[in-house]
C-alpha cells in the first residue's frame, strides 16, 4: 500500500518537477539580478527543494574493474552469483595472472550486506570495499528497487530480509566453509565519507 502511494504521489509531482528545476535555476543564477533578493533565494531553494523531492534517483554502478596488490593491478570481473526477486548476491571476482599475487589470493570470505544502502551512499560502501578485495573474497548483497519488482512476487517485509541474508550466508558458508558479515547502514555509510 505504501509503495503504490509514493508511486501516485510521484506520479503527480512529475509534471512539477521540470519547472521546479528550471525556476530554480532562473532564480538562483548569481548572475541573474533576481538572485541577490533573499525573498527570491529562499524561492530558489524552496524550488530545489521541490525538484529533488519529485526526481527519479538511478542506482549508480560500484564500478570497481581493477585493485592493486603490492605492485600488481588485478581486474575485477562483478557478476550474479545468486538471484532473488528483491535483491542479488554480487560476487566481486579477482583475476590476474601473477602467480605469487594468486597465492595471495587464497583469502577468507566476506559478505557486505548493504542493509539500508541508499544509492547516493553506494560510493562509501565501494570505496571500503575496494580496500577488502585486497584481502578478502568479497561478496555485496545488492538490494533492488521495490518499484522494479513485480507485483506477483508478493510483499517483503523484515522476517523476508532476515530470510534472504541468512539463505545468502548459508550459500557462502556451503562453498567456503566460514564467512565473515559485514552489515553496513546509512550511519556506518556517513561515517566512512566524513573519514575518507
Amino acid at each position: 500500500m505504501l509503495y503504490q502511494l509514493y508511486e501516485t504521489q510521484r506520479s503527480l509531482m512529475e509534471p512539477f518537477v521540470d519547472f521546479a528545476k528550471a525556476s530554480s535555476k532562473v532564480l538562483g543564477n548569481p548572475k541573474s539580478p533576481f538572485s541577490q533578493n533573499p525573498i527570491m533565494q529562499r524561492m530558489s531553494a524552496g524550488y530545489d527543494l521541490m525538484y529533488r523531492l519529485g526526481k527519479d534517483y538511478l542506482k549508480p554502478e560500484f564500478g570497481i574493474n581493477t585493485v592493486e596488490m603490492g605492485d600488481v593491478e588485478i581486474s575485477i570481473n562483478e557478476r550474479i552469483e545468486m538471484s532473488k526477486p528483491f535483491c542479488d548476491l554480487i560476487r566481486f571476482k579477482r583475476f590476474t595472472d601473477d602467480v605469487a599475487t594468486l597465492q595471495k589470493t587464497q583469502r577468507p570470505t566476506c559478505s557486505i550486506d548493504c542493509c539500508a544502502a541508499v544509492w547516493p551512499l553506494r560510493h562509501a560502501v565501494a570505496r571500503h570495499q575496494c580496500t577488502m578485495l585486497k584481502d578478502h573474497k568479497v561478496y555485496i548483497t545488492d538490494w533492488k528497487n521495490a518499484r522494479t519488482v513485480p507485483l506477483t512476487e508478493g510483499e517483503f517485509h523484515l522476517h523476508d530480509y532476515a530470510n534472504y541474508v541468512q539463505e545468502f550466508i548459508r550459500h557462502l558458508q556451503a562453498q567456503y566453509g566460514n564467512c565473515h558479515v559485514m552489515s553496513v547502514s546509512n550511519p556506518l555509510c556517513q561515517y566512512w565519507q566524513q573519514c575518507h
